[in-house]
């Protein structure tokens, strides 16, 4: 089956996995459209770049590139794929709008965000039953003075992921871990010294490594009964340093049977036509 062509959205190291998958089960090339080009496809074989939009977040750029790309492969099946948060809820705001001219699976953005924002996915946990560490949240107006219901060490990180990826503030990272009050003041004030007001997510700190983690993908028929579950164990936390040639590995799994799985049957449910984001 080599008659489509997989149309990935992004162009990270996520975009090279599944432009991977694409070459390693049918042998086909993918395309990426993207609003830049980053090291982990610049130079693969597996993927072109396609196109090069740099405000594709746009909602209006967004559909229109989408829409112009594929009149410009006329009798091809596309199959698009989102590679990236933002895309998945731009995807879900516009589905409607690309489904004559692409195959995909996504849910309407309210599901999305219901998973994508962390606030509503803890929120989610919770009516479902999965377990999930002890949870605060923060505002632009209140971290000067947030009460935490747990001790320190604690766990800052963003509730609006593309929100926080499109902002820019020195040392910035995706989680950061604050050992005493004035580090928590600081992270706190240096990320909502930026273009970030979003809430913040605050949790309690589970020492451990990445091989304490567990990880379970699903992925969910559109009729929401899950067509496959698989689960492992991290075993190791730093993967090898990537070259201009070699994208950044993820750290390997062993397999393993989480516990959780029953507990997450009515949680996938919701999330039917879309890979539920991994649990860990």
């Amino acid at each position: 089956m080599t008659d489509f062509l997989p149309v990935l959205l992004g162009s990270d190291a996520n975009v090279y996995g599944m432009a991977r998958s694409f070459y390693q089960q049918y042998g086909v090339t993918s395309a990426a459209i993207c609003k830049a080009r980053l090291v982990a496809t610049a130079n693969s074989k597996l993927v072109r770049i396609a196109v090069v939009e740099p405000s594709l977040e746009d909602d209006a750029v967004f559909e229109k590139t989408l829409i112009e790309f594929a009149k410009t492969n006329p009798g091809k099946t596309l199959v698009l794929v989102s590679c990236a948060d933002g895309y998945t809820i731009l995807l879900g705001r516009h589905r409607e709008a690309l489904r004559p001219y692409y195959h995909f699976a996504c849910p309407p953005v309210e599901t999305v965000l219901s998973l994508d924002i962390k606030d509503n996915f803890y929120k989610a946990c919770e009516a479902h039953g999965l377990s999930y560490p002890k949870t605060a949240t923060c505002t632009a107006d209140n971290y000067q003075s947030v009460t935490l219901p747990f001790d320190f060490p604690v766990i800052i990180k963003a509730s609006n992921s593309m929100a926080y990826w499109n902002c820019t503030f020195p040392h910035k990272k995706k989680v950061f871990l604050a050992h005493d009050k004035a580090e928590f003041d600081a992270i706190t004030a240096a990320i909502y010294g930026s273009s970030y007001q979003d809430d913040l997510i605050l949790q309690e700190y589970i020492p451990g490594d990445d091989n304490c983690m567990r990880s379970t993908p699903i992925a969910v028929w559109t009729t929401r009964s899950s067509c496959w579950r698989w689960g492992g164990r991290f075993w190791r936390s730093r993967p090898p340093r990537a070259s201009a040639t070699t994208p950044p590995s993820s750290p390997r799994r062993r397999s393993t049977t989480p516990r959780c799985w029953n507990g997450c049957a009515p949680f996938w449910k919701m999330c039917s036509g879309k890979a539920l984001p991994t649990l860990t």
